[in-house]
């Protein structure tokens, strides 16, 4: 007797008649037979060795089957669509972010209640970034000859982006840090840096910066001024050049200025002074310039030929002019019949052409002088000046 349709606990007997002539009964019921029938579920499950990835990476799920049998085969998909091959393992690097892997397990065990099994979902993250750098410049006007440093600041860079620094698109060798300096640019220069990211979810992993342009001035040169003459202790206003908009001054050395750190100083002093005058520019730019300041001892006095006391505030004044002089001991003024018809001692004073309250007429008048230099030394002199009207 044959079945394939028992069920668990069915009872088997069988009932046999003899046709055996001496038998005492014709039947005989034979010994129960208690079956016992069972079946088996298949599954399956599977796992990743990464859920999150960088896009465009390989990433490999492993299934394991529950009552696959000696053989089971495997249909693996993503997003319900079959891929890769009859394997336990399937290796994939273009999955894109939110797909989902499953696979179908077809079981050979004999006693499976079905043949196949579904496994559970695998939901990919998959991710890119985008690398980018910015450069600074300590400056971007400097003189020519001065360090510039320029400086990279990377995003998404990974732990240690890798640089090329470049002037006018061209590689400058061996400038691969995050900073570069440089003394050799010329005005128009753009310096920019390629930063090579080693993250590895980047995309592109390359990433070129902004330029920074460069103006580079060239230094004024230096020149020697003509020498000025001084009186000694008699304030004497020096000047410097004007080389334009934010320059400062510094004169070297500081003795007998009243201040060393302007563009017109005032000397006053005794003793001979050659001086370096620093003109420095608001980008760095140094310009050193020479002024020698002689001093004369010997005491001079000038007074013009000619004055007009006709009371517009010009050339009123018949006076004289000293150059190291200390001490007017006088200046007098005689017409032509040589009665005096001025006098005095005071520096700066002078004739304004009246006598006893008169104004005096059109004429040559002669005038001597005597005074007194800072060294102790008596000068005297005299000439004449005509009286204009």
């Amino acid at each position: 007797f044959t079945s394939g349709s028992l069920a668990n606990n069915d009872q088997v007997t069988v009932i046999m008649t003899s046709n055996a002539s001496c038998t005492t009964t014709l039947t005989a019921t034979s010994n129960v037979i208690t079956t016992t029938a069972s079946s088996v579920t298949p599954s399956v499950s599977i796992n990743a060795s990464s859920t999150s990835i960088c896009a465009g990476s390989s990433i490999t799920f492993t299934a394991t089957p529950t009552n696959g049998g000696t053989t089971p085969t495997y249909q693996w998909q993503v997003n319900g669509v079959n891929a890769g091959t009859n394997s336990a393992t399937f290796t994939s690097g273009s999955l894109s972010n939110n797909d989902q892997i499953t696979v179908i397990m077809t079981s050979n065990a004999s006693c499976a209640a079905t043949s196949t099994a579904t496994s559970n979902v695998i939901t990919i993250t998959a991710s890119s970034v985008t690398p980018s750098v910015s450069i600074n410049a300590s400056s971007t006007s400097i003189c020519a000859g001065s360090s510039i440093t320029f400086t990279a600041t990377p995003t998404n860079g990974g732990t240690t982006p890798t640089y090329q620094w470049q002037v006018n698109g061209v590689n400058v060798p061996g400038q691969v840090s995050s900073t570069f300096t440089s003394t050799s640019l010329s005005t128009g220069d753009i310096v920019t840096a390629i930063m090579t990211s080693n993250n590895s979810c980047t995309s592109p992993p390359a990433a070129t910066s902004n330029g920074v342009t460069v103006s580079v001035t060239a230094p004024v040169p230096g020149i020697r001024y003509k020498a000025v003459t001084a009186t000694p202790n008699i304030p004497l206003q020096l000047q410097a050049r004007a080389l334009g908009n934010n320059y400062s001054y510094q004169w070297i050395p500081p003795v007998g200025l009243n201040f060393s750190n302007i563009k017109d100083p005032v000397f006053d002093y005794d003793k001979q002074t050659e001086y370096l005058i620093r003109i420095s520019s608001g980008i760095g730019c140094i310009t050193v310039d020479t002024l020698l300041v002689n001093i004369v001892n010997t005491p001079s006095v000038f007074v013009p030929n000619a004055w007009t006391p006709n009371g517009d505030g010009h050339n009123d004044y018949l006076f004289p002019l000293t150059i190291n002089v200390t001490q007017l001991k006088y200046f007098r003024v005689f017409n032509r019949w040589g009665q005096k018809v001025f006098e005095t001692n005071i520096i700066g004073n002078g004739w304004d052409g009246n006598f006893n309250g008169k104004p005096q007429p059109i004429d040559v008048y002669v005038w001597t002088v005597e005074a007194v230099s800072s060294g102790g030394f008596i000068y005297k002199t005299s000439g004449r000046a005509v009286l204009l009207r």
